[in-house]
């Protein structure tokens, strides 16, 4: 029950300390600008502009702020509310990158290669020392980076080609060049609150070349602007053995450590840190069959999401100013995590069945994109897993006397062939310890001296662990349309 409470009472503290921090405070004339209905056409546009007064801005004028600061340069899109990535062609994020690399992919992979074949007749010891070329560039506040990997594929006689395309969002120098074009009204000190929040998307793409030199020299299409073949009409573009994938990383922690100066010789520290992530992965394989009927296209997706919080109180004694030991300890974490992946498997003409299908089509879409669910695409399914995890770690001390107690529970869910499977994972460990109280001393003179931290040896020590895996044997397990 004790961590219970430790964990509402971290929670009301670090909401009262944080109340300042727990939004993004916009700048007025530019959240009027938000809260304005889009205007549909240009005779409204010019009706909206004539009516605004001369010391506002325009939307446009915003819009072009956002292009500007945000993105590194102006692009001719229109209206511009969602500075965050959907993908593919639709989003607007990659509107710059993709009118930058459109046009120069060719031009940089090609120097890239150059400067490769230099470096390895410069070693005057063959034509394969290096293994690829990486190349970065930053765009506003979206760092990119591409990177291709030749090496001799080990299941044939060719050559296989892994292509990698990076970018990333921090949350500060978002917010900075926001606060730079006026579009926010922040503090440093109220910029900084967002400082563990980034997002990170990571595009692969596999395809096979017959030797060292095609493969550097391979479609730089794949490389640098993988996002516009993550679609369903880039997926019917692909070729024999072809896998694309698209991971997607979001971050975002926040603490706080508080510290009392001393007090008759006693003083107290305490900190709470608070971390969520969530990871998104879709995985597209085109296979090489010969059977129309076989399974042509395997989609893969995956989403996990992952909250934490720590808590820790420590009370220590200075005697004499001279040594310092911990009088009394307290550590809590505890950690949720929940993660579902399905795949999907379709022949050829099954493919091109759900493509062509309106409702099929749209949630195929969805699904690539990384937001959907299955529901019309049911019957495609050919694996299911789903888990849940919980973990609970307490430790504790005073004076010489020690506990840790760790707990985790797990649930693992999955349906292949048309049968469910259900399996529960279960640890528990209860650990007491009493130290010695003539090391314990020792080591802290030493430390006190030296800066060098030792063991303490234990006088007495009780430990116990339990841990438990079975499966679930209930008729219903058989049923995949129960709902648990």
């Amino acid at each position: 029950m004790i961590q219970v409470w430790m964990l509402i009472l971290s929670a009301i503290v670090f909401e009262a300390h944080a109340s300042d921090f727990n939004y993004i405070k916009l700048n007025p004339q530019f959240e009027h600008y938000l809260t304005q209905p889009k205007l549909k056409s240009a005779k409204h546009a010019r009706k909206s502009l004539s009516a605004s007064s001369a010391g506002e801005s325009s939307p446009d004028e915003y819009a072009q702020k956002i292009r500007t600061s945000l993105l590194g340069a102006n692009t001719g899109a229109g209206d511009f509310n969602n500075p965050f990535p959907t993908d593919g062609e639709e989003s607007l994020l990659y509107e710059q990158i993709r009118a930058h690399l459109e046009a120069s992919h060719r031009e940089i992979g090609a120097r890239e290669v150059t400067n490769l074949d230099f470096l390895n007749r410069q070693f005057n010891m063959g034509s394969e020392n290096f293994s690829g070329f990486s190349w970065q560039k930053p765009y506003g506040v979206v760092h990119v980076w591409a990177d291709r990997q030749v090496t001799p594929n080990l299941f044939g006689s060719n050559w296989l080609i892994q292509d990698t395309f990076t970018f990333d969002i921090e949350a500060t120098t978002f917010l900075q060049r926001s606060n730079e074009a006026g579009i926010t009204a922040m503090t440093d000190l109220e910029i900084g609150a967002f400082a563990g929040i980034t997002f990170k998307r990571v595009y692969t793409y596999y395809h096979y070349a017959n030797s060292y030199a095609e493969g550097l020299r391979a479609d730089f299409s794949k490389l640098f602007l993988p996002f516009l073949r993550m679609n369903t009409n880039g997926v019917g573009r692909m070729e024999h053995e072809e896998i694309i994938k698209r991971e997607d990383n979001w971050t975002a922690s926040a603490g706080g450590l508080i510290t009392s100066p001393p007090y008759y010789g006693f003083s107290l520290a305490g900190g709470i840190l608070a971390q969520f992530s969530y990871q998104n992965m879709v995985s597209i394989q085109n296979a090489n069959v010969q059977d129309s009927t076989a399974e042509k296209i395997r989609l893969t997706a995956k989403s996990k999401k992952t909250a934490s919080v720590g808590v820790n109180m420590t009370l220590q004694a200075e005697f004499l100013k001279i040594l310092k030991f911990t009088i009394m300890s307290y550590d809590l974490s505890y950690e949720y995590a929940s993660a579902k992946e399905f795949t999907l498997g379709m022949s050829a003409p099954e493919w091109q069945h759900v493509v062509q299908d309106r409702t099929k089509g749209a949630e195929l879409k969805s699904i690539i994109h990384g937001y959907g669910q299955v529901g019309s695409l049911e019957a495609y399914v050919v694996e299911l897993d789903e888990n849940e995890s919980s973990a609970l770690a307490q430790r504790g001390s005073l004076l010489i006397w020690g506990r840790l107690a760790k707990s985790k529970t797990e649930q693992v869910r999955v349906i292949k062939d048309n049968t469910v499977k259900v399996f529960f994972k279960s640890y528990a460990q209860n650990m007491r310890v009493v130290q010695n109280i003539f090391s314990r001393i020792f080591s802290a003179v030493i430390y006190k001296i030296f800066k060098l931290p030792m063991g303490t040896k234990n006088a007495a020590l009780y430990n116990r662990q339990v841990n438990l895996e079975y499966e679930a044997t209930h008729p219903q397990a058989a049923d995949p349309n129960v709902a648990r």
